[in-house]
């Protein structure tokens, strides 16, 4: 059955996407995190940034949402606390996580274990393609990531994985839109 799921991975990776290097254990982490997982999750992807950037908190004001706020290293502290001050960041950058409990039953009274899937990351394409060409398509350059937009999205159906990496206005953005 193992060999039959990653086959499928591998065979829909490369339908989705150029040479498309789909781990079956990282895509699973995607969808299904420990809340300890989630800061080193998003650590991975701020690691690739051009400007070092600095983990300032985690926010959960929207309930199942959790977002990771990560700031330059240069910018003070005041302007951090005045710019978080609403809730709301212009100068952060978000990682957003959604809570959900697997095998959650409410007619049964049964609990679920506490998961949390990656929602999304948004910065500039100079700083997320580091991670995307980490994880997925680690043969291809910035500029032929960048040019060819089969290597944008990663649909795994089955594993109810739908991962893109598309521009919206001025930045780009990481989705997973299951």
């Amino acid at each position: 059955m193992k060999k039959l799921f990653l086959f499928f991975i591998l065979v829909s990776c490369s339908l989705f996407g150029q040479e498309c290097k789909c781990e079956p254990e990282f895509i699973k982490t995607i969808n299904e995190m420990s809340k300890e997982q989630i800061l080193h999750f998003s650590d991975e992807i701020i690691s690739g940034f051009e400007k070092k950037q600095k983990y300032i908190k985690t926010i959960s004001q929207e309930p199942n949402l959790i977002k990771i706020i990560y700031y330059e290293n240069g910018i003070p502290d005041n302007i951090i606390a005045t710019d978080l001050k609403d809730g709301y960041c212009s100068l952060c950058t978000e990682l957003i996580f959604k809570k959900y409990y697997k095998g959650k039953n409410s007619d049964l009274n049964i609990i679920g274990q506490e998961f949390f899937s990656f929602v999304s990351a948004e910065g500039k394409y100079l700083d997320l393609y580091k991670w995307w060409q980490k994880k997925f398509y680690p043969n291809l350059s910035k500029e032929e990531i960048l040019n060819n937009s089969k290597t944008h999205y990663i649909k795994l159906p089955d594993i109810r994985l739908d991962l893109r990496f598309v521009k919206n206005l001025d930045t780009w953005e990481i989705q997973n839109k299951f």
